[in-house]
């Protein structure tokens, strides 16, 4: 059956939805938020008038670089290959959440479901939720730096010269369907053990449609992560979030600073595997690595 014209619509402003969907990080929405945070630490930072601020934040030597036009290119074309191929390839969370309830039953039986309260499943849910997909997170970025054939996939991301955020997208497409199976996976398993555990009684606690811990999590600033933008939580913090001045580091085409802070939203992956970068004052960064 040939696409329809809703079909067409749908594949083309597939981008667009980048911008408009919360469940994206360049949201419109984070994307101010992360504005005014950036005008707020530089002006405690440089004490320089607003309209200063403001020329360090939209530098043209940053927003109109060749590399900026390539994490826009790479945005707008795996947004086309998600629609086009990942997702008529990929089975569904559901999927994976229904399998893992077989395989469950199969090796502990029939369980009489917990009766617990809604409110505390709903809570349960929600943080063990964001706890095992950030941990996925952790282990594919590491596995994609340290195989070295996925390390070919990766670099792509690394090659970046000026960081916005649209890099988070700049993205090699197999590397774009790896995250994507893991994100299908881990939300699969985890829907999966609560569906074994709770029945019917499971929800995920969400604003706008997205993880209530996510959610906040990109309201406060991560898309400075992806930005020349030094934001550092301090080395008691940054031992549990990971800072937008950490994955900076982790970008750094020193070799010091590589194989560092590969945790997404936690540094507590990074902590208990030995992968962890503090930071504190403003450390001189170029970014590019081969």
């Amino acid at each position: 059956m040939p696409p329809t014209w809703t079909d067409l619509t749908h594949f083309f402003l597939e981008p667009v939805r980048y911008f408009t969907d919360p469940n994206h990080r360049v949201f419109i929405g984070f994307l101010i938020s992360s504005l005014l945070i950036a005008l707020l630490v530089l002006r405690v930072q440089t004490q320089r008038p607003w309209r200063e601020i403001f020329k360090i934040i939209f530098t043209t030597k940053i927003w109109r670089n060749k590399s900026t036009a390539v994490d826009a290119g790479l945005l707008c074309l795996n947004a086309f290959l998600k629609v086009l191929v990942f997702i008529p390839l990929l089975f569904s969370s559901f999927t994976v959440g229904f399998y893992t309830v077989k395989t469950l039953a199969f090796f502990f039986g029939d369980l009489r479901y917990i009766a617990w309260s809604q409110t505390t499943i709903l809570m349960l849910y929600t943080v063990c939720l964001l706890l095992f997909t950030d941990f996925c997170r952790y282990l594919l970025h590491r596995l994609l730096h340290e195989v070295p054939i996925l390390w070919k996939l990766h670099k792509v991301h690394h090659t970046a010269t000026v960081m916005t955020p649209l890099t988070l997208h700049r993205v090699h497409p197999l590397e774009a369907f790896l995250q994507q199976l893991r994100d299908v996976v881990s939300v699969g398993m985890v829907t999966g053990v609560f569906f074994y555990l709770f029945g019917q009684s499971i929800d995920v606690l969400t604003v706008l449609g997205v993880n209530a811990g996510r959610f906040v999590f990109n309201l406060l600033g991560a898309n400075l992560r992806h930005s020349h933008i030094w934001l550092s939580f301090g080395p008691v913090l940054e031992k549990i979030l990971i800072s937008p001045a950490q994955h900076q580091i982790h970008h750094s085409a020193d070799p010091n600073h590589h194989n560092k802070n590969y945790g997404s939203q936690f540094a507590l992956w990074d902590y208990f595997f030995n992968t962890l970068y503090l930071t504190g004052k403003r450390e001189k960064i170029s970014f590019g690595q081969e």
